[in-house]
């Protein structure tokens, strides 16, 4: 089950400090929203919407501990022009494709970057 999947991502991730996890489990859906402390001060806000199994809709905002962004991963489909539409990175400098589409993918990518 992917609520379990999720929750052991957390308690097993190095670099997560503290969660605040709210998951919304539904007929044939589920919503898991969320906010992530790193070990470094930093945040990541986190939603994901799944239904049937699926995932329809996510961001991942990762922040400083200022409130200053370091990277968004969404998929709002108004970047056409982006290779991975409609997935897509927010940086500092831009937007850049993106194959992140799970918070396993987003965490493992900001462990790399952290540890």
């Amino acid at each position: 089950m992917y609520r379990l999947e999720i929750e052991r991502l957390l308690a097993e991730s190095p670099i997560v400090r503290s969660t605040d996890l709210r998951i919304e489990d539904e007929d044939d859906t589920i919503k898991i929203f969320g906010r992530l402390l790193f070990i470094d001060g930093s945040l990541l806000y986190f939603f994901e919407y799944h239904v049937l199994g699926e995932l329809r809709k996510y961001r991942f905002h990762w922040q400083t501990r200022e409130g200053n962004m370091i990277a968004r991963w969404d998929n709002a489909p108004h970047f056409t022009n982006i290779t991975t539409f409609p997935d897509h990175k927010h940086i500092p400098v831009g937007v850049v494709p993106s194959k992140q589409r799970r918070l396993r993918d987003v965490i493992e990518e900001i462990e790399q970057e952290m540890l």
